[in-house]
């Protein structure tokens, strides 16, 4: 079996599912952030809470903005394959950055929603 050495295509199928999975993670992390900033309100006392409180809203934050990643690098890869003018910043449209932002934007829900769930149940 040889190695596909060509560059690789974005047919409209992939570019609109990878849409909707940027779609489903920035809302998820964002629903994420303004249950964490309501559950805050709820369980302040005097005006005051807890500062680990703020770790599900850290992490539902950073999910938001590595989804922003994500979405840049792609739809700039996107453009450089239609013959646009290429990124600026190579590392934005590099595969690993690709990769790893949008993976990144996973795990930092999963984190937000274990960590919000625990600290819940904790206090």
């Amino acid at each position: 079996m040889t190695k596909d050495t060509s560059p690789r295509e974005f047919p409209v199928h992939t570019a609109e599912a990878a849409l909707g999975i940027i779609k489903l993670v920035s809302l998820a992390n964002a629903g994420g952030v303004a249950a964490t900033i309501t559950g805050i309100g709820a369980l302040a006392k005097n005006g005051s809470f807890e500062s680990i409180l703020a770790l599900p809203l850290f992490m539902f934050s950073l999910g938001v903005a590595s989804t922003i990643g994500y979405a840049m690098s792609l739809y700039l890869r996107i453009a450089e394959h239609e013959g646009f003018e290429p990124a600026p910043t190579k590392w934005l449209v590099s595969d690993s950055f690709t990769r790893w932002s949008g993976r990144a934007a996973v795990i930092l829900f999963i984190g937000g929603c274990l960590s919000g769930t625990v600290i819940v149940a904790c206090v």
